[in-house]
């Protein structure tokens, strides 16, 4: 089985959101859950692909949101034209491949933006484990940049 080699370049890491509840009273401290989900945003004038990756930590059991975080990682790619395709609904879809790898190198980054954030906290030893994208379910909702920079949201069938 042949690998696909893709050309693409970090532009930028940010925080979009972040919060963490009081600990509460009583925690196990043991065991949690995770909540990731990771979509694709696509900027045609700048030739950008943002990855945005929201995760939720609760207890294993719990249901309250211990932390919670949106990070997002901003990439060039090269060969866009060929890469990112404008379909016949007018929103992008980028060569799954590709978005395959985008996504794990973004929830990879998240698992360190995470780390670095929790250190000092009740959710010190916290750590996303590591997570193989293509094991993960598929959202069709995805949230795409108009031409005028601007999001709108569409479905499409991946």
């Amino acid at each position: 089985m042949a690998t696909e080699k893709f050309g693409f370049r970090i532009v930028n890491v940010d925080i979009v959101y972040k919060a963490m509840a009081p600990r509460p009273a009583e925690i196990n401290g043991e065991l949690y859950a995770f909540e990731v989900f990771a979509e694709t945003s696509v900027h045609k004038d700048q030739q950008l692909v943002f990855t945005f990756v929201k995760t939720n930590i609760r207890e294993e059991n719990g249901t309250d949101v211990l932390a919670a975080f949106t990070v997002v990682c901003v990439f060039s790619i090269a060969d866009f034209e060929h890469k990112v395709i404008l379909n016949k609904d007018g929103l992008y879809e980028i060569d799954q491949s590709l978005e395959n790898a985008l996504k794990n190198f973004s929830i990879g980054t998240t698992r360190g933006v995470l780390w670095s954030e929790l250190k000092g906290s009740y959710l010190h030893n916290v750590l996303l484990p590591v997570i193989d994208i293509s094991t993960l379910s598929v959202k069709t909702d995805r949230q795409i940049f108009d031409d005028d920079g601007k999001f709108k949201v569409g479905k499409i069938s991946t």
